[in-house]
């Protein structure tokens, strides 16, 4: 009994000292120990395939303010916002998102965001391995070479079609953009070239092979 009462003794002492000791607006009960807040998330982190197979990894939060910072990782290795990449935020939509200029082979793995704001903080991760990141990387390939296919070179527009003219007349058409004047279109018919009547109109593009085929009296004129 004696050494309880001695440590109780003891124990109202260490307390009061450590009350004297507080700033004249504290006291024990007001003592709180600051913790971080949790961000809440609309959505977690999730990915688009943008052209030339750009990869842009996006997040909407609840609410953010214009002093929000952020960095996107990738395998625990953070990634450079600057260019060619480009990490961005709207306070308003409470989205934040990062374009990763190259996303190739080596890219497979896990893609974290951490967000800081104020005291508050928040996180978010995508995997993106095995056969989601195949299916990711074939994604940005396509659209990786759509666009080189589309800015260097001649390409479709308007694919091949059947056209009918007020005359009966049929023809083959299809339009080519960014066409140069070098630019050589072949028609072929079941693997044997034609030589269509006229050259390509380069300024519109349209590629025009009237079939000449039809017999006249299969057309149909219409009666009085």
């Amino acid at each position: 009994m004696w050494f309880i009462t001695a440590y109780s003794y003891a124990l109202r002492r260490e307390m009061s000292s450590f009350e004297q000791n507080l700033p004249l607006f504290a006291s024990p009960s007001s003592i709180i120990v600051s913790a971080s807040t949790v961000i809440p998330l609309k959505t977690q982190l999730a990915y688009k395939i943008l052209e030339r197979g750009r990869m842009r990894f996006w997040l909407q939060a609840e609410h953010i303010s214009s002093a929000v910072t952020y960095k996107f990782l990738a395998n625990n290795n953070e990634l450079s916002p600057t260019n060619p990449n480009h990490a961005s935020h709207d306070v308003e939509a409470g989205i934040i998102e990062f374009v990763l200029d190259h996303f190739t082979e080596d890219s497979e793995g896990t893609f974290t965001v951490q967000i800081e704001d104020g005291k508050a903080r928040g996180q978010s991760s995508l995997v993106l391995v095995g056969a989601d990141f195949k299916a990711a990387l074939a994604d940005a390939e396509h659209q990786r070479s759509e666009y080189v296919r589309v800015k260097d070179g001649p390409h479709f527009s308007e694919f091949l079609s059947v056209h009918v003219g007020d005359d009966c007349s049929v023809a083959l058409i299809c339009k080519v953009d960014n066409l140069k004047k070098e630019t050589a279109l072949h028609w072929f018919k079941d693997g044997v070239e034609i030589t269509p009547e006229g050259p390509v109109n380069l300024a519109s593009g349209t590629c025009k092979l009237p079939i000449s085929l039809v017999i006249v009296s299969h057309r149909h004129t219409p009666s009085n």
